[in-house]
């Protein structure tokens, strides 16, 4: 994945620099096609989704009207 470049003394304190070799790259490339695939999938889903703020408080609504038919309609019976 990654092995050692090279080695300096810098300050009197060993300091090693590190390069990525071709196993590594291949690792890399594919964790970003793994990362890719799912936040395709995630947009999708997303997409798909529709906006739950109108959808339900129609059904609400919806529901209210039947148990409540006269009041929500501005029409009352009285007797």
């Amino acid at each position: 994945m990654a092995c050692c470049d090279r080695e300096e003394i810098v300050g009197g304190r060993l300091r090693r620099y590190y390069r990525i070799t071709e196993t590594g790259l291949e690792v890399l490339r594919s964790g970003i096609e793994r990362l890719e695939a799912n936040a395709t999938a995630a947009r999708g889903q997303l997409a798909r989704r529709a906006d739950p703020g109108i959808a339900w408080r129609w059904k609400a609504y919806r529901r209210l009207l039947r148990l409540f038919p006269s009041a929500w309609r501005g029409t009352t019976r009285r007797s």
